[in-house]
């Protein structure tokens, strides 16, 4: 998959495609169910907007959990985990959110 991004110049925080953003970053982390390692383990957000983006991409995520299930059922997008790796990898990004006091 191949997407333009754009530069932000002079301390411009408006220019930037914030839906197109968002629709990647939330496909990216989640489109491949740990079976195809190219997820980000970072995304660089302007602090101006950090927070919109940050409870927008959190919507998106709640909108795909309703996506996860049965892989045989049509209305299943995610599938499972690669394997056990995969999984405590996971978990760990849980288990330190739940550190850093991150509410899910």
């Amino acid at each position: 998959m191949v997407f333009s991004a754009k530069i932000w110049t002079e301390g411009k925080t408006d220019d930037a495609d914030l839906e197109n953003a968002l629709t990647q970053s939330s496909q990216n982390f989640l489109i491949n169910s740990g079976q195809f390692c190219v997820a980000a383990l970072r995304i660089l957000v302007h602090e101006d907007i950090a927070d919109r983006f940050v409870e927008e991409l959190k919507t998106r995520f709640e909108m795909f959990a309703v996506a996860m299930g049965d892989q045989m059922t049509e209305q299943t997008f995610l599938g499972p985990v690669a394997d056990k790796t995969q999984t405590g990898r996971i978990l760990s990004f849980f288990a330190q959110a739940k550190k850093d006091n991150v509410e899910f």
